[in-house]
């Protein structure tokens, strides 16, 4: 679930990471980056993507002064191909999405975890057998 916590974590990583390049750094992303795409998978539909997102989109925007642009993808395949091709800047992935694409060739670098609400981190899954399965 995305939370304001969650915003934050991830506005303020990128915030952070783009202030240490320097002033001359800066400059030279920010002509090369006019504007940044950041992508992410909808959980529900994509318009509760978007404004669950665009307070972030806002904020990056202001502080890193340069337009993000938010993308709703239909899938992490495309997200994916978008930062492959150099077309997405930023991108939301799960754990698994994100191995896919270090291993597919994206040069992409994590730099914030979703944190939830309750302060814990990390993934969850949970596989199910049948009853009668050597598997238990």
């Amino acid at each position: 679930m995305l939370t304001r916590r969650t915003l934050m974590t991830v506005a303020t990583a990128a915030v952070l990471s783009a202030g240490f390049a320097g002033a001359a750094a800066a400059q030279d992303w920010k002509a090369k980056y006019p504007e940044l795409v950041f992508a992410v998978i909808p959980a529900e539909n994509a318009s509760g993507v978007t404004d669950r997102y665009q307070p972030l989109m806002d904020y990056l925007s202001k502080e890193l002064g340069v337009k993000v642009t938010l993308r709703v993808a239909n899938d992490y395949a495309a997200v994916i191909e978008g930062q492959r091709a150099g077309n997405v800047q930023i991108a939301a992935y799960g754990p698994a999405s994100f191995a896919r694409a270090l291993l597919t060739g994206v040069k992409t670098e994590a730099f914030a975890i979703e944190v939830n609400q309750d302060g814990t981190k990390g993934y969850h899954s949970v596989l199910y057998v049948k009853a009668d399965s050597p598997y238990k």
